[in-house]
């Protein structure tokens, strides 16, 4: 089955979404959600963060995720993850929002 990803990452109103516009075809100039591939045998919260950083430059560093849910696509042999960007970030004895 092939597996998809797509990251919802807003700002700390949740009014915004970070959308990329598209450098290639097909529907190059076009804008759409941060995404891709999940590769076979990779870790789905590790392609997100992947995804994330190919196409925007965040890393795990900058930003946190959560899982938020998954589509089966059983005609199209798909599966699509959806993740988010979570609310705080805490690391250590402080937090941040971002």
């Amino acid at each position: 089955m092939k597996k998809l990803n797509v990251i919802l990452v807003y700002n700390q109103e949740e009014d915004k979404i970070l959308m990329c516009q598209r450098a290639k075809e097909p529907f190059k100039g076009k804008f759409n959600l941060v995404g891709g591939h999940v590769e076979k045998g990779e870790e789905e919260l590790h392609a997100a963060y992947r995804e994330l950083q190919e196409e925007t430059g965040i890393t795990n560093q900058d930003i946190s995720l959560a899982h938020l849910m998954n589509f089966q696509y059983p005609f199209n042999d798909m599966e699509l993850e959806v993740c988010r960007r979570r609310k705080y970030w805490a690391y250590g004895s402080s937090s941040r929002r971002i």
